[in-house]
């Protein structure tokens, strides 16, 4: 696709995929010619990032320190790991019975240790965080008359 101007290596470039006539921009407004090598990830992932979905797996229901970036601690009970992003959703029970979320980002992530494994009383609460109570009873009846 032309607009109309010759293509000269000074005032051309080619701005999309690597197409050599890709579209040709005059020199004025048309930043130097970079060829497109594909999308790569700027700046260093963490060993956490490079882990693949089912190495997340195994965090499942445990209860981690996770340290991040600037010295940040966080320790909690996994509940999830983004397979995109590596953020990893960690919930903390407090003393009323509730339980507090925290996402830490991926990127931030430095280290993740296993500090122990979830019973089943844990798995449960776990499981159920996010369902309505009344939808928690209900299953729990539905269990009950078998």
């Amino acid at each position: 696709m032309s607009l109309g101007l010759p293509p000269t290596p000074a005032a051309s470039w080619t701005g999309v995929a690597r197409s050599e006539s890709a579209l040709v921009v005059p020199a004025a407004s048309a930043p130097p010619r970079v060829p497109f090598l594909g999308f790569q990830q700027v700046g260093n992932m963490s060993e956490w990032q490079k882990k693949t979905p089912l190495e997340w797996l195994t965090y499942m229901n445990k209860e981690v320190t996770v340290l991040a970036a600037e010295k940040h601690q966080y320790q909690g009970w996994v509940l999830t790991v983004d397979p995109v992003s590596a953020n990893i959703l960690l919930a903390h029970p407090l003393e009323n019975g509730k339980m507090s979320i925290s996402a830490v980002l991926g990127h931030a992530v430095q280290d993740v240790e296993i500090v122990a494994e979830a019973g089943d009383e844990m798995k449960e609460k776990l499981a159920h965080l996010f369902m309505p109570e009344e939808r928690q009873r209900q299953r729990t009846k539905a269990l009950i008359q078998g």
